[in-house]
């Protein structure tokens, strides 16, 4: 985001690779695997995501909730995008990569989604516009190093409309083991280790690791309330291998 940094231009070999998986890590979305079947069943785990968001939302709200407007933070080739398209009149999705946003916009023509914005995103957010009355982002964060990330958060928080809701994913805590742990830093920073570590999973070497961050919650909290905003409710949301939430933000 911004300038491209290398956590950057490693997602964007990701995008290029394996862009299905780089989304959601299951075997079954790599590329060399993603048939017709297999594309529906991501797609079809993206609406049953927003629909659980979209319950918990109206959970919370005192009079129906129908936000006309909505922006997908970190929306990869688009999961979410025809769920969020089907339930607002005007949908904006942003990725930092062009390779992601290249098969966004194949998958906005495949399925007629005309109400899509696809639009590249970086550290200020420069190309997109506020007044969002749904924000969302999930398993995006968790690839975004903390002290870029909580910048960008405030950003979104700044995108809110007066009654919008922004409902964002934070990995918390890691479950990995301490040698996990280990290894997972040493091929960070570590080009031959990395290297091999791909060879003996059948990858190819130069694939760069998946790199993963830890956010504090109580800090997340009182960079929303530094925003003008609140955090009115928290999910525990777990990926592999780490502890997480979903934060529902809203303005004060």
């Amino acid at each position: 985001m911004g300038g491209l940094d290398r956590g950057d231009d490693d997602w964007e070999q990701f995008a290029r690779r394996d862009p299905y998986w780089a989304v959601l890590t299951d075997e079954r979305f790599r590329t060399a695997k993603l048939s017709a079947a297999r594309r529906a069943e991501f797609f079809a785990a993206g609406e049953k995501h927003m629909a659980a968001v979209f319950a918990w939302c109206e959970e919370m709200r005192p009079a129906p909730w129908s936000p006309r407007r909505a922006l997908d933070f970190g929306c990869g080739v688009g999961r979410l995008l025809p769920a969020l398209a089907r339930r607002c009149a005007a949908v904006v999705g942003a990725d930092v990569s062009e390779a992601m946003l290249a098969e966004a916009a194949t998958n906005r023509r495949r399925m007629a989604m005309s109400n899509v914005e696809l639009v590249r995103s970086d550290d200020e957010l420069r190309d997109i516009q506020g007044g969002f009355d749904l924000i969302h982002s999930v398993i995006v964060f968790q690839h975004i190093a903390p002290v870029r990330g909580e910048a960008i958060f405030a950003r979104l928080c700044g995108l809110l409309a007066e009654d919008g809701v922004a409902v964002l994913h934070f990995t918390t805590g890691s479950r990995r083991g301490v040698m996990a742990s280990q290894l997972s830093d040493l091929r960070d920073r570590v080009r031959p280790v990395n290297a091999v570590a791909n060879l003996l999973a059948g990858r190819a070497p130069g694939n760069p690791p998946m790199r993963m961050y830890e956010y504090s919650a109580p800090r997340l909290e009182q960079l929303a309330a530094d925003c003008g905003c609140d955090v009115v409710a928290r999910r525990d949301f777990a990926v592999p291998g780490h502890n997480g939430i979903l934060l529902c933000v809203a303005r004060n």
